[in-house]
């Protein structure tokens, strides 16, 4: 209905232009008048125009709020598999400095017998370092959520929507991201321990040789 009066008033305007004694002073204000007219009109539609909200809870709300849980599921599912590789990453190449090291103190052992406790004693250390590495790479049960053919067939007997599958589904991933996260926080705990042990030892041997050999 505005946009009917507008469209008139617009026609009577442009009409009254028409005439050749019409000022330019006029000419601007009617101008502005349109401009005016355009704004008001624009406003009116905007007002009057449905906001979208999506789902509403007798409506799918419930469906789309498991597929949000399943995908948020799954995204963590992903995050804690990723961090347990950085982890074992790392415990591969403490690993690798480890073994150098250990092979050189033992070396030394042999051509510097008066060293022999402190070089046992880092050799220790780095050999706890190690064992704590071989822990994070190797003895880890990780679970891996899947579901086979035959477990799905058997969750359909269950249940027969959607809503109930997906449900289902986002408690399964949660479940199973429960677990890993114990299990990461263990395994986050060793690599802690091996970091300290590796960054002490040296120092540990140190102050053991100084101990025996006082320079002061």
């Amino acid at each position: 209905m505005s946009q009917i009066i507008f469209n008139n008033i617009k026609l009577v305007i442009i009409s009254f232009i028409g005439f050749k004694q019409l000022q330019q002073i006029r000419v601007r204000f009617i101008i502005d008048l349109i401009n005016v007219l355009s704004k008001m009109s624009f406003k009116m539609n905007i007002e009057n125009k449905e906001i979208e909200v999506g789902e509403v809870r007798d409506d799918g709300l419930r469906l789309w709020c498991a597929k949000l849980a399943l995908e948020y599921a799954k995204d963590e599912a992903n995050r804690l598999d990723l961090a347990v590789q950085r982890l074992k990453n790392r415990a591969n190449n403490l690993l690798g400095w480890v073994i150098t090291l250990i092979i050189l103190v033992i070396s030394l052992l042999f051509t510097h017998r008066e060293f022999f406790l402190p070089l046992i004693i880092l050799a220790l250390l780095l050999m706890a370092v190690g064992i704590l590495c071989v822990v994070t790479l190797y003895s880890t049960p990780w679970i891996y959520t899947h579901i086979t053919p035959y477990e799905m067939d058997l969750i359909q007997e269950r249940l027969t929507t959607e809503l109930e599958i997906t449900e289902q589904l986002a408690d399964l991933y949660k479940l199973d991201s429960m677990k890993n996260t114990i299990e990461y926080k263990n395994i986050q705990i060793a690599m802690q321990y091996a970091w300290v042990f590796f960054i002490s030892a040296p120092l540990v041997a140190f102050l053991i040789a100084l101990w025996i050999f006082p320079i002061f």
